[in-house]
Order: C-alpha cells, then sequence, then structure tokens
C-alpha cells in the first residue's frame, strides 16, 4: 500500500511457492534483454575457450615438432657438416 490510498483499493501482491511476499515477475522486455545478455556472455566465453584451447593445442604439437626436428637434427648435422668445405 502507498500512503494515501484509500482502504479497499485493490494492491497487487506476488507470493512465491512458500508463500512468502516477493517482487513481481520480471516483465517481457526484461525477460528478454536477461536471455539476450546471457547468450551473448556465453558465446563470447564459448568463443574464448575455443580459442584458448586451439593455441594450447598449438603450442604443444610445436614443442613436440620442435623436439622432433631437434633430435633428427642432431643425427643429420653430422653427416652433413663433414660434407662442407672447411
Amino acid at each position: 500500500m502507498w500512503p494515501g490510498e484509500r482502504a479497499g483499493t485493490p494492491v497487487p501482491l506476488w507470493v512465491n511457492h512458500q508463500d512468502t511476499v516477493t517482487s513481481a515477475p520480471l516483465t517481457r522486455g526484461q525477460a528478454a534483454a536477461a536471455a539476450w545478455t546471457t547468450a551473448a556472455m556465453t558465446a563470447g566465453t564459448l568463443s574464448l575457450l575455443c580459442l584458448a584451447a586451439w593455441k594450447g593445442s598449438v603450442r604443444v604439437l610445436d614443442h613436440h615438432r620442435y623436439a622432433q626436428w631437434d633430435a633428427e637434427w642432431s643425427q643429420v648435422e653430422p653427416r652433413w657438416s663433414k660434407r662442407l668445405p672447411s
């Protein structure tokens, strides 16, 4: 009730499943805004997770590729360098 209301004036009252007074439900606009915000945050987070997974995979694969390159070079380089003129 607001001050100055007449007795008997209808007042909207919202209660939850436990019959305690609660705030009014969201309007259609508020629900849409909340949905769009959630969708945008989910899309952004998912994009960042995919980017992090891709970058991490590239880093791991590069590490293994460089290790394999070093192992092969350590076998080939001694034979190869002996063929170069001194």
